[in-house]
């Protein structure tokens, strides 16, 4: 009996995500690529969308983004029941946590790999499993060494955020036949944008093809 209600175990061990800096001494206005923002500003059409929908912020939206998902089904070319969505990546990877992990799992991600990773593992009370990098990059036998019975999520952000190195499509397709089928392969691609590799892939094919991968954008 205590005298205050008390989190499940492992909450408290979770440490705050640190976010890039914001500021840079003697630059007025940085570009903060670390956190993946627009750096031109909010589109004028999207500044018209907003004003024109001032008259019904009072009710609750779409839950299904019904009109997004269409828009995005067609601008890219994917089936719209394949999409999910959350404000911004980092409720979409507590999503996953919370599915797919009990206490007592584990899911693997790269020694320098986002730290919303590990918030998400570790909400759900499963084990975090740092696997080495050589040369700041993810090495598949690395993270494949580290898988066990226990093993739900493997997470690989490509390009990876902040050390900038990428993982070729190849070795992510060697990674994903390599994990037992009941491990969720969870592909981060918030910087696909950034990726010129002509080896680099972004997963769709390995997302429309096995029923154990994500990617997320």
């Amino acid at each position: 009996m205590t005298d205050r209600p008390q989190p499940k175990p492992g909450i408290l061990d979770i440490s705050p995500y640190k976010p890039g800096k914001a500021a840079v001494e003697g630059v007025a206005h940085p570009l903060k690529l670390s956190a993946n923002e627009n750096i031109l500003g909010s589109s004028p059409e999207a500044k018209t969308a907003f004003a024109s929908a001032i008259d019904e912020l009072h009710l609750y939206p779409d839950g299904r983004c019904n009109a997004l998902r269409e828009a995005i089904s067609a601008k890219y070319g994917l089936e719209p029941e394949r999409l999910l969505f959350g404000c911004g990546s980092d409720e979409i990877f507590q999503l996953i946590g919370q599915t797919f992990l009990q206490p007592g799992d584990n899911a693997i991600q790269g020694e320098h790999g986002f730290g919303a990773f590990a918030i998400a593992t570790r909400a759900a009370g499963g084990e975090v499993r740092m696997a080495r990098e050589i040369d700041l990059r993810i090495d598949v036998d690395e993270l494949l060494a580290c898988v066990d019975e226990r093993t739900r999520i493997v997470w690989v952000a490509n390009p990876a955020n902040p050390t900038g190195t990428l993982v070729k499509g190849s070795e992510i397709r060697r990674l994903h036949a390599a994990l037992p089928a009941d491990v969720v392969l969870v592909l981060d691609g918030a910087y696909a944008e950034f990726a010129e590799d002509p080896d680099f892939e972004d997963g769709v094919d390995l997302v429309r093809n096995f029923s154990n991968v994500i990617m997320t954008r």
